[in-house]
């Protein structure tokens, strides 16, 4: 697809395995390098990584034709910009995606520092660690749960007698997500959170 940086590095793994469902999106091509450069001395693939080159708008739906079933969005921290390139590349898909949380363990601007400044394995261990009872990666979520989250912060400082101001922050987080339900789940959290109805 144009604007993706790193198929033609995995495409021998892409049609020999059939697992091979995720696919990690990383903003910058040298996030990707040092990932590939670690996997390579590992001789491991431990996941399929591309990059976007920076750029938040591309048609993440095109890695579908791949064989890809799910994208985990691994975006720059967010005082590095990452929350709107994440914003931008949930309204460009509507494959079934996940967002990175970056723990403090490998706080960084972006993939590429991580890796430089706390360890390829703390790096690993933070895009691969699963949960033991549900199996799940234990730094990634669910768009509405990563929206939820961001909403949450953004109250921190807000006005709750302002009622425009807090439907203007919820809208602006929720226009990001496509699916339905996801939209459901996310108003719903924000009426809670912001004592407005669920209407509005």
């Amino acid at each position: 697809p144009i604007g993706i940086f790193g198929l033609r590095f995995y495409a021998s793994l892409i049609r020999g395995k059939s697992e091979c469902k995720d696919a990690l999106i990383l903003e910058g091509e040298f996030d990707v390098l040092t990932n590939m450069v670690h996997q390579l001395v590992d001789k491991k693939p431990y996941d399929v990584v591309l990059g976007t080159g920076g750029n938040s708008d591309v048609h993440l739906d095109d890695l579908g034709e791949f064989g890809f079933e799910r994208i985990l969005l691994v975006p720059d921290s967010s005082d590095h910009g990452g929350v709107e390139v994440a914003k931008e590349w949930l309204k460009n898909t509507t494959m079934p995606t996940q967002v990175f949380n970056w723990p403090p363990f490998v706080n960084a601007k972006d993939p590429d520092d991580a890796i430089k400044m706390h360890g390829w394995a703390a790096w690993l261990s933070a895009i691969t660690d699963r949960d033991e009872a549900t199996g799940k990666r234990k730094h990634f979520s669910l768009p509405h749960e990563w929206a939820v989250q961001l909403l949450q912060e953004r109250l921190v400082d807000a006005d709750f007698e302002d009622l425009r101001g807090l439907k203007s922050i919820a809208a602006e987080i929720g226009k990001c997500l496509n699916d339905a339900s996801e939209q459901k789940t996310f108003i719903d959290a924000a009426a809670q959170r912001t004592g407005l109805a669920s209407a509005d």
